[in-house]
């Protein structure tokens, strides 16, 4: 169960720091940081389970982590989010012209959070580029 539990941690921290790196840290250095002030935190809350979890973290971000290969992972979300934005845009247009105010407020709702969504991850590409 512990072991479970500790996989479970090490998955989720790692998710995390993807999802941190992609808006805020975009350079393995970055990424690094990060995971460290994670590991303080949970130190100084006495998570054995999470600071195990953060530090093989961080032993796997030093030994594989390059800013190349960040800057590829970060430019295929960005792509992800544009191809998103293009199927909401045929949605609305699908919408549009059945003629039905909900259905067209409902896609042109969706069509501006995928936009949203798509800039924010742009910015985060961008600042490592």
């Amino acid at each position: 169960m512990l072991v479970k539990s500790c996989l479970f941690t090490a998955s989720f921290v790692l998710a995390i720091s993807l999802a941190t790196t992609a808006q805020a840290s975009v350079t393995c250095a970055g990424k690094q940081h990060d995971i460290e002030e994670q590991i303080r935190y949970a130190q100084l809350h006495g998570n054995a389970n999470q600071i195990a979890g953060l530090q093989k973290a961080l032993q796997e971000s030093r030994e594989h982590c390059t800013d190349q290969a960040l800057q590829a992972e970060l430019q295929k979300h960005v792509s992800e989010k544009e191809r998103k934005v293009g199927e909401r845009q045929r949605e609305l247009a699908d919408a549009q012209a059945s003629g039905k105010p909900g259905k067209i407020a409902k896609k042109q709702q969706r069509l501006e959070e995928a936009q949203q969504s798509c800039a924010r991850c742009a910015v985060g590409n961008r600042r490592l580029g």
